[in-house]
């Protein structure tokens, strides 16, 4: 009883943005289908995949983040529960940057370029995809027309 009071506490920081109130898209990454949330303005941006419970993110489902412009941009994983792979991506959809990020790390992670997509997936997705600095990733029109506004 005390085990399951601590961890509902743990997982308690209740979001100021729901998921269900993001857009959300499929993205096709080698032959496999992933559910992203899309974080489309700062606010979003700020909280990503903060504050929820592991079990609330299914191996299928992520979050694309998304600029208007190109861009250098930073992340770490403070009040994020859960392990996660990141993908800096460019406009052209290539990637320039992969990391791992451990649960509640404080180490920051940045792109070395400018990109205008940043693709979180549960860590180990992107190994077992084979993915790599360089492949590309077909971006879907809605998510396109978004960088663009």
């Amino acid at each position: 009883m005390v085990l399951l009071l601590t961890l509902s506490l743990l997982f308690a920081n209740e979001r100021e943005i729901p998921l269900e109130n993001l857009f959300q898209t499929e993205l096709k990454i080698k032959g496999r289908v992933f559910n992203l949330w899309l974080a489309l303005s700062p606010k979003q941006q700020k909280e990503g995949l903060s504050s929820l419970d592991p079990d609330e993110v299914a191996t299928n489902e992520g979050m694309l983040f998304v600029y208007p412009i190109n861009k250098i941009e930073t992340f770490w994983m403070k009040n994020t529960f859960m392990d996660l792979d990141i993908a800096f991506i460019d406009e052209s959809g290539e990637i320039c940057n992969i990391y791992s990020m451990e649960q509640q790390s404080k180490k920051y992670f940045s792109s070395t370029k400018n990109i205008r997509y940043v693709l979180e997936l549960r860590q180990g997705i992107f190994e077992e995809l084979n993915l790599v600095v360089g492949d590309k990733i077909d971006m879907p029109q809605i998510v396109k027309d978004f960088s663009q506004s």
